[in-house]
């Protein structure tokens, strides 16, 4: 048996509905280990925190498989929104203090061949326990230096220790793996994500995954105007995302003929607004049918020339559902990073032809009102234009299942 302490930290501020977001994150958490040879033989409650007990599903069970089904299941817990962060850890009925210090030396010794120094750090959940947290660290440090020979160190220990006694049992680990923190996927109402191949978009979807959004995915191409490595891009960008617990689904639609027919009819500086606005009044009709509460952009203020304030406020007033921009403050560099510890940037990096560099014009307008667009937009059929395009989406599942 393997066995983990999962820990969360802002689903312990919430109240009364409290069980409703801890039941959520422990149903993620067996959707994330579904598909290992293992089973759950535990997933409990224990005061602010989870404890997972998992058994193997064969019979024979070297040492290699153990050490195997550690790593998978630490890599699947660590993309799981709303654990803060978890350990391999070992519980303990019996508190004595001298039975627990035996139990803990037992069971840290035989790893333990390069340590010269170690800090034992105790938490009570269970203040009815007859000793403080400092005492039991003085009784436990106590008995492991008197067996090890290390000296104490509680700055910059080679070893830290860390003991957490709840409710009737004592738990033990060495090390603290940080989880992704927020909100379990299934909490908040589902979102509809444009997501266009680029390193933007990806970041704005894991964000909102961490608000405890279920996400759907809505890409625009020009293909057979262009190639469809965009398409083919974008499904392996949400691949890398749904391994973060997620099931959903791929919206595809072709935009190649409504961009030429607003070519045709518009003036040139106001096309590419006129291509967001028609985006986000298709987006508006999936959303429906994909019952999505918003859209979801990867949008940020200044950083092309159709996400000037105007120019945004101009988009939005199109629909009438919301649209989510949780990257609106954030510069390129700050993106970035959030793209390449979510696993996208490289992928987003492979070149491909955006559909909204198609009969790109070479001065697009930066501040628009939405009286103007309402002009421009008076020279086309706008509801046949969307019915059009939503009749010619594809739909592709996505799987939530990591490696």
């Amino acid at each position: 048996m393997i066995a983990f302490v999962l820990h969360y930290h802002e689903i312990a501020l919430k109240g009364k509905n409290r069980a409703f977001f801890e039941n959520k994150l422990m149903e993620n958490v067996r959707f994330a280990l579904q598909d290992l040879p293992l089973r759950v033989e535990r997933l409990q409650k224990i005061q602010s925190r989870l404890w997972l007990e998992l058994l193997p599903t064969q019979k024979e069970t070297p040492a290699a498989f153990w050490k195997e089904m550690r790593t998978r299941v630490q890599e699947r817990l660590g993309r799981v929104p709303g654990l803060a962060n978890f350990a391999f850890a070992h519980r303990e009925s019996n508190r004595c203090l001298d039975t627990l210090a035996a139990k803990i030396w037992q069971t840290i010794s035989p790893a333990t061949t390069e340590v010269s120094s170690f800090a034992v750090e105790t938490k009570r959940s269970s203040k009815n326990y007859p000793r403080t947290s400092v005492q039991i660290n003085s009784h436990i440090g106590a008995y492991i230096q008197q067996k090890s020979g290390w000296k104490v160190d509680l700055t910059r220990p080679d070893l830290r220790i860390f003991l957490e006694i709840v409710g009737e049992n004592a738990l033990f680990y060495t090390e603290k793996i940080p989880g992704i923190g927020g909100l379990p996927i299934g909490v908040s109402a589902p979102v509809l994500c444009l997501i266009s191949g680029g390193i933007d978009s990806p970041v704005a979807a894991y964000l909102m995954m961490k608000r405890g959004c279920p996400v759907q995915f809505l890409h625009f191409h020009s293909f057979p105007f262009t190639t469809k490595a965009s398409v083919e891009k974008v499904e392996q960008i949400a691949l890398q995302l749904c391994q973060h617990r997620l099931q959903s689904k791929l919206y595809s639609v072709p935009f190649g003929e409504l961009q030429r027919t607003i070519v045709a009819q518009t003036p040139p500086p106001l096309r590419v607004i006129l291509y967001r606005r028609f985006m986000m009044r298709i987006a508006e009709k999936l959303a429906q049918t994909a019952n999505c509460k918003a859209l979801l952009t990867g949008e940020s203020i200044g950083q092309v020339a159709s996400q000037t304030i105007e120019n945004l406020t101009t988009i939005q007033n199109a629909v009438q559902i919301p649209i989510l921009r949780p990257l609106v403050g954030l510069d390129k560099d700050e993106i970035t990073r959030y793209a390449k510890k979510i696993g996208t940037y490289e992928i987003s990096l492979e070149p491909h032809q955006d559909c909204c560099s198609y009969l790109m014009p070479a001065h697009p307008a930066t501040r628009t009102t939405p009286e103007q667009l309402r002009k421009a937009e008076n020279a086309l059929d706008i509801e046949e234009l969307v019915k059009r395009a939503c009749q010619q989406v594809e739909i592709l599942p996505i799987s939530g299942q990591a490696p």
